[in-house]
Order: C-alpha cells, then sequence, then structure tokens
C-alpha cells in the first residue's frame, strides 16, 4: 500500500501459477489504474501471475 494526497494505492501481485483470491472490505471504494473503466468486484481474484493497480477511495486517477 502507498499512501498519496487524498489517496492510496494497493498493488495485488500473484507470483503463483494458480489464480489467487485477495478479500478486501466489502465498502472499498476502488478504480482499476491499470485498466481504466474496469470495474472491481469483491473479493478480487487475480490470475496466474496476474496484477492489479488499485486506487482506493473510488475517484480515478
Amino acid at each position: 500500500m502507498r499512501r498519496g494526497k487524498g489517496h492510496d494505492v494497493l498493488v495485488l501481485i500473484n507470483h503463483a501459477r494458480t489464480p489467487v483470491t485477495f478479500t478486501l472490505p466489502e465498502s472499498t471504494a476502488a478504480s482499476d489504474l491499470l485498466t481504466p473503466g474496469a470495474s472491481i468486484s469483491v473479493p478480487v481474484t487475480l490470475p496466474g501471475y496476474g496484477v492489479r493497480v488499485l486506487r482506493l477511495g473510488g475517484s480515478p486517477a
């Protein structure tokens, strides 16, 4: 987690070949910085070797 002015950035990395699921609080508002406009659903599942960069707080970059 990186903290900035008015927002936090959460980087999720799956170092495994198999999918992995990250559980975030239901109330987490986030936007995907690598795929603008992509919907964020909770929990977040990454494919093998997948990466998601989330801006927390719900406001787009």
